[in-house]
């Protein structure tokens, strides 16, 4: 039972970080629609990027998936780097709550049947949902800061 669910585990770990890296797609305008990978690389270039635009209010260069670097404006920076974060968050907690999840089931035919993207129920959901509850204050706070300062400015 130990190995199987270590096992399905690190599946799961490996589903989550690629989920992750994949990234995310960000809608700027009805048609269109642009794809951004989230590796570690890209995730330490975007919050660089992010914490300029945001102190700044100063538009910046970036790049989606295979495209040339352009000029996004700080409204565009914010939605790529906060829907990337986001989904981020989303990977991270739902993997810690289907971990607990796994680790509490008591045969092998349970573990085995757990596949990863199943909706979570009871104390895990109530979990992931007050993560992600958070996540975004946090985030919603940040921003409402960054228009204050706009504001006084």
């Amino acid at each position: 039972l130990e190995e199987v669910k270590k096992y399905k585990i690190n599946n799961f770990s490996n589903m989550c970080s690629m989920a992750i890296i994949d990234g995310v797609d960000v809608t700027f305008a009805e048609d269109n629609i642009e794809h951004f990978s989230y590796t570690e690389e890209d995730q330490v270039n975007l919050k660089e990027i992010f914490d300029l635009a945001v102190q700044t209010n100063v538009p910046m260069y970036y790049h989606a998936d295979d495209e040339s670097c352009k000029l996004y404006t700080v409204e565009q920076i914010i939605a790529i780097y906060s829907t990337a974060t986001t989904n981020k968050m989303h990977h991270i907690t739902y993997f810690n709550q289907i971990r607990m999840y796994i680790n509490s089931l008591e045969t092998k035919e349970e573990v085995e049947s757990v596949e990863y993207g199943q909706e979570l129920t009871g104390k895990y959901l109530e979990t992931y949902n007050e993560s992600m509850a958070q996540s975004q204050l946090v985030l919603e706070a940040l921003l409402a800061k960054r228009a204050s300062m706009l504001n006084e400015g």
